[in-house]
């Protein structure tokens, strides 16, 4: 082979090992919230870099002469086709996670599309015998057959298939923070198919890992990007997060009402104090699990988020006062049950207001805000109010 064959080889393969390892290595703090997004990262990472390597072996030791040269050119390339399979089948069973919660390759039908990669890996397994994927000619030089596109195919089918399924999901949630989750996803594979399929119709260009590193890279920005806009302590949205929200819905939604719930823990500073800032934080994610628990129970389409301290925003449009009353009773009704549950040293206990109206610039929702939080200030003074005459 040229030597300017092997420098390029050489020079793609590093530069795309050295990225996925900045993306492995970097520094990124997880949260318990997104260690399957981590997970999912890592396997992405090392897939690419075991890719990048095999591409490094193969054009390396490609028509050198030897037997075991021709072994070793036999296990690099069944490694080198089977990589963009391996890479799909982390893309679909992360996706249908977060469609569903679960692995998708552990339910029914998951199983079901699990033969074509059984059968992928039967034909490569055998590849050394059958020639069907490749061969490793007298000059141990590489020979593409019919299976060198059916593998690729299969994966390309996988992409196709969870990118229509993610797509189907946008257009038809209603939620701002699921289609804001799977949006990244639904463009994952293009980098991916597009190296793909160019690597495969001209032959000797190497860009597959290219692909691969541009979706590593996106994904791992878009993680950075999700921890940026989530709050670590509750896992609800925060504060920066709801101000993108406003703006979304001022720019898209000046004909809809807008209702904000503020919610404000009770005597939150005295449990600080009495019981540690631990058993604080401890209060922070019950009030946020049953805040989260309680909206999406009634409408998926609420926007939650821990706003500051112990404060928690609900907002959603065209809505009525009916099913604000709702929200409020139902949270408190659930903050009772959960106290009842605890038998804790204390219990806890939420003032919460409210106020709707229209926003067509930050200055509505500033005052909109306000409405809310002076609502939530009177059912605090009232609630203070009770709480003395009830000691009395």
């Amino acid at each position: 082979m040229n030597p300017l064959y092997h420098i390029y080889y050489f020079q793609t393969n590093i530069i795309c090992i050295i990225i996925t390892g900045l993306v492995l290595f970097g520094g990124y703090t997880s949260t318990k919230r997104d260690g399957v997004d981590e997970s999912a990262t890592r396997q992405l990472a090392w897939t690419n870099v075991a890719y990048c390597l095999t591409d490094i072996l193969a054009s390396y030791f490609r028509g050198v002469e030897g037997v075991w040269i021709k072994y070793l050119l036999y296990i690099v390339n069944i490694m080198f086709i089977s990589a963009p399979l391996l890479f799909a089948y982390i893309f679909v069973d992360y996706s249908h996670y977060k469609l569903s919660g679960k692995s998708f390759f552990k339910t029914r039908k998951g199983r079901i599309f699990l033969i074509p990669i059984a059968i992928s890996i039967l034909i490569m397994i055998s590849t050394p015998i059958t020639h069907f994927a490749f061969e490793i000619d007298d000059k141990n030089l590489y020979q593409r057959s019919l299976g060198a596109y059916l593998v690729p195919l299969i994966s390309w089918i996988y992409y196709i298939v969870t990118t229509i399924r993610l797509i189907v999901r946008i257009l038809r949630s209603g939620n701002y923070e699921e289609k804001e989750n799977l949006k990244p996803l639904a463009i994952f594979a293009i980098w991916p198919l597009i190296a793909n399929i160019t690597q495969l119709l001209f032959y000797g260009v190497t860009v597959t890992q290219v692909g691969f590193t541009l979706t590593i890279l996106s994904f791992y920005i878009i993680r950075l990007k999700n921890q940026i806009l989530n709050d670590d302590l509750t896992n609800l949205n925060n504060k920066r997060d709801f101000l993108i929200y406003i703006n979304n819905f001022i720019r898209s939604s000046s004909d809809h009402q807008l209702y904000i719930c503020m919610l404000d823990i009770n005597h939150f500073k005295k449990i600080n104090e009495k019981y540690g800032i631990a058993e604080g934080d401890v209060v922070l994610k019950k009030i946020g699990k049953i805040v989260r628990g309680t909206c999406m129970e009634i409408d998926h389409n609420i926007f939650v988020c821990r706003y500051g301290g112990d404060e928690f925003i609900i907002a959603n449009k065209n809505t009525n006062q009916l099913e604000i009353d709702t929200i409020k009773m139902t949270i408190q009704e659930n903050i009772q049950k959960e106290n009842l549950n605890e038998m804790s040293d204390y219990d806890i206990s939420v003032s919460i207001g409210s106020a709707y109206g229209f926003i067509d610039n930050n200055s509505d929702f500033n005052e909109l805000l306000e409405r809310a939080k002076d609502d939530m200030i009177r059912d605090k003074i009232k609630s203070d109010t009770e709480q003395a005459q009830n000691q009395l």
